[in-house]
């Protein structure tokens, strides 16, 4: 029997502690109870990534990093806070904290253009984990046995 190769559906920075998390949504100024389909697990940081992507990721694969809630926002679709962190991320990281049925995720992308964005006085920072999520429903916190492990040796600058 053939194994499928796991590819990476997105690169992120794993919320530790999910829970803690809503509880930090729950004390932010005004924000309202959380929709029924709940997140709140990363910050997205590039989504269908290639090869080359991953590779870059190698040496920072597993590494604890700070991410600071700087702004949250909702509407009746959907929640989401603003992060900020330091990296060669793409800009635009935020956290989903839920959506009501039937609305996606990365409606948040949207949802954080629109007014209003609550901007905080003082950021709150979490900790995560950057990694990937495949197609076999796994996180990923290094490339030992998968796929990306030679790609990384062939274009990694190790």
């Amino acid at each position: 029997m053939e194994t499928a190769i796991l590819k990476a559906i997105y690169a992120a920075i794993f919320v530790d502690d999910i829970e803690g998390l809503k509880q930090v949504w729950n004390e932010l100024p005004d924000t309202p109870a959380l929709l029924p389909e709940e997140y709140a697990h990363h910050a997205t940081l590039m989504f269908k990534p290639d090869e080359e992507y991953i590779s870059q990721l190698a040496h920072v694969l597993g590494k604890e990093v700070q991410l600071r809630i700087c702004c949250w926002a909702a509407d009746d679709k959907a929640q989401a806070v603003g992060v900020s962190l330091h990296g060669p991320w793409n800009g635009k990281e935020h956290i989903s904290m839920a959506t009501k049925p039937g609305v996606p995720p990365f409606y948040s992308n949207e949802l954080l253009k629109k007014e209003p964005v609550h901007y905080l006085s003082k950021q709150v920072e979490i900790n995560g984990r950057i990694g990937y999520f495949d197609t076999g429903g796994n996180k990923v916190f290094s490339l030992e046995d998968t796929p990306y492990e030679y790609a990384w040796a062939y274009l990694g600058d190790h």
